[in-house]
């Protein structure tokens, strides 16, 4: 179903209709470091090792990660609904275990975690979680054994048992004759799953705009407000231009994929036509968090009085004089704080910070102008957009 959404430019609506968000964002591995894949020979990169494989020669339906110890932070794969938060406590079960299903574009998969430690699931059914969110800590409850102890419950062999499941069930651990209504087939390779789906997280938004056209995959179009501008969005000389007639509005792109958590954005700009004192602004914007006094929240250049560099965030919006007609602009949000940089001499160079909302977000890269006696004849480009850091989420 269609959501009805809006971005601000100077207190102005720029109306267009947003699809569905789904859940094609960057997945990570459960346990230690979760863009380092765990191996059969060592605790490093990842920090766990992989000491029973999947469909070995028991046909085991998961990998069992360990490091040796207990208490090791586990954390969703992916974006996902918690479907199973179970107890199941008994000599030959799964102890805590905990069900995430992962809608994809492929399909529905369902993540599995288990001997989870007593106490640590801090999620619940029906929660939405994020990739690389943290759900439970690793232990020992249920069956499990080896050398190291668990203190907290006096049982041996602390590990994460982790698993790919194709249907909304907890299945078998391992699939034997005590075990006739389950099947490998139900089953898929957790380490490759996560494998194939890796590289979303930083980079499925990245733009290059060299095609000359506007990866519509990948972007709306921003519209004016009714009454406003004229505006023309258009990829040529592989970057995307927005150019405006007189008045107020704007126009540009608005990405269809959603920021969230700690992000670090960046993207190249040039004003090939700039009139001085023109009354417009060209944002690198994240308004989906909110609008401060100098528009939705973003890193802008701007033509008034003085030419400058702003960041729009709540109740301030710091400025710093430049002449700059092109360069690159960047953003990057640390917890509840937004600051915004310029390159300048090959230095990242600050504009100035503020808080914001945690929540998600879209980008804007556009052009726009608050007032009716705005002149026409504004022309700015975008080029090289990059997601540096950040959890991606795409329809």
């Amino acid at each position: 179903m269609a959501l009805g959404r809006s971005t601000y430019w100077f207190g102005f609506l720029l109306p267009l209709v947003i699809g569905r968000d789904s859940a094609a964002q960057g997945f990570v591995y459960p346990v230690g470091n979760p863009n380092a894949q765990p191996n059969r020979n060592g605790l490093q990169p990842n920090g766990f090792v992989i000491f029973r494989d999947f469909n070995d020669d028991t046909n085991h339906s998961a990998v069992d990660l360990a490091n040796g110890s207990e208490g090791g932070e586990v954390r969703a794969i992916g974006p996902g609904t918690v479907v199973i938060v179970e107890a199941l406590l008994g000599e030959k079960q799964y102890g805590n275990v905990i069900l995430i299903r992962h809608n994809l574009p492929e399909g529905t998969y369902y993540s599995l975690y288990a001997h989870l430690q007593m106490g640590s699931v801090i999620v619940s059914v029906g929660e939405t979680v994020a990739a690389g969110q943290r759900i439970a800590a690793v232990d020992c409850t249920g069956r499990t054994s080896g050398v190291n102890l668990c203190a907290s419950n006096g049982r041996t062999g602390p590990h994460l048992h982790f698993g790919i499941r194709r249907t909304q069930d907890l299945g078998c651990g391992t699939i034997s004759a005590r075990c006739t209504w389950d099947s490998m087939d139900n089953w898929v390779d957790p380490i490759r799953f996560i494998e194939d789906r890796r590289g979303l997280t930083a980079t499925r938004m990245n733009d290059d705009f060299n095609s000359n056209q506007i990866n519509l995959s990948k972007w709306f179009i921003l519209s004016p407000p009714p009454g406003g501008a004229s505006v023309n969005v258009v990829a040529t000389g592989q970057r995307t231009e927005v150019s405006m007639g007189p008045g107020f509005g704007g126009g540009g792109l608005y990405s269809r994929c959603l920021l969230s958590g700690n992000f670090d954005i960046q993207v190249d700009f040039a004003l090939p036509s700039w009139p001085v004192a023109n009354n417009h602004s060209l944002r690198l914007g994240v308004s989906d968090l909110g609008v401060g006094p100098g528009g939705g929240f973003g890193l802008n250049r701007s033509s008034f009085a003085i030419e400058r560099y702003s960041l729009s965030v709540a109740n301030a919006a710091p400025v710093t004089p430049t002449s700059n007609l092109s360069g690159k602009m960047r953003l990057v949000r640390n917890s509840t704080v937004l600051s915004g940089f310029v390159l300048q001499s090959g230095v990242w160079v600050g504009i100035g910070s503020g808080n914001v909302p945690t929540g998600s977000t879209h980008v804007n890269l556009d052009l726009g102008a608050g007032g009716p006696n705005a002149p026409g004849g504004t022309r700015g480009a975008f080029d090289n957009f990059r997601v540096n850091s950040g959890t991606v989420n795409c329809p």
